[in-house]
C-alpha cells in the first residue's frame, strides 16, 4: 500500500514539527531561567495558533518581567516604561542569552538594570575586563575607565562592542519616527 500525501496532510505535519520546536525552545528557556533563578516562577501564554507568540512572565518576589517569543524573530524582553503598541527594548536570539539577562535584571536591586552599560554587556556576554582588552587591542585599565565613564567616542564604543562579538548601531527616537543614523560617511 502506497501512501501519498496531501497538501493538507503536509501542511497539517508541518504545524506539528514546527509546534513541537517552539515548546523546545521554550523548554529550554524554562531550564535555563530554572537554573539562574531557582526561587523564581515561570508562566507561559501559549499561542492560539501555530506560527504565534508565546508571552512568558517571570517573577521572583515583587520582581516581575514579561517576555515575547517570537518564531523565528527571538526573544523580547519589555522594559516598564514601554509605552503601549511600543515593541521589545531588547531582543535576544537563543533561549540562554534571554535567561541570562532575566537573571540579570532579576538579581540587581535597582532599576538601573534596565538599561545595559559596557559593564552589563560584558558580563552577559562572559567576558573579563582582561578578556574583553585583550580582543579589543588594549589594556584593562582602559576598559575599566571605559566602563566607568559618562562620555565616550562612538569610535571607541563601536571597537569595544565588535570585540564582544556584536555591531554597533545607532537610532534617533522622535515622537513620531525612529530612525538608524549612519556613522560612516558616503566616500565621493
Amino acid at each position: 500500500m502506497v501512501m501519498t500525501m496531501t497538501s493538507l496532510d503536509k501542511y497539517s505535519m508541518q504545524d506539528i514539527f514546527f509546534t513541537c520546536n517552539m515548546n523546545a525552545t521554550i523548554e529550554h528557556l524554562k531550564q535555563f531561567l530554572a537554573g539562574s533563578l531557582p526561587q523564581s516562577q515561570v508562566r507561559v501564554d501559549e499561542p492560539e495558533n501555530a506560527g504565534g507568540n508565546y508571552w512568558v512572565d517571570v517573577s521572583m518576589g515583587k520582581k516581575r518581567h514579561t517576555i515575547e517569543y517570537r518564531p523565528g524573530k527571538g526573544f523580547g524582553l519589555f522594559h516598564e516604561d514601554a509605552a503601549y503598541g511600543e515593541g521589545p527594548a531588547e531582543i535576544y536570539r537563543t533561549p540562554e542569552r534571554a535567561a541570562q539577562r532575566i537573571a540579570q535584571l532579576m538579581t540587581v536591586g535597582n532599576s538601573k538594570a534596565l538599561r545595559l552599560g559596557l559593564k552589563d554587556l560584558r558580563e552577559l556576554y562572559g567576558h573579563s575586563q582582561v578578556a574583553l582588552a585583550k580582543k579589543a587591542g588594549v589594556k584593562q585599565p582602559a576598559i575599566s575607565r571605559f566602563e566607568n565613564r559618562g562620555e565616550v567616542k562612538l569610535s571607541t564604543l563601536a571597537a569595544t562592542i565588535k570585540a564582544l562579538g556584536g555591531k554597533l548601531e545607532v537610532r534617533a527616537h522622535f515622537e513620531d519616527a525612529d530612525i538608524p543614523i549612519s556613522l560612516s560617511t558616503p566616500k565621493g
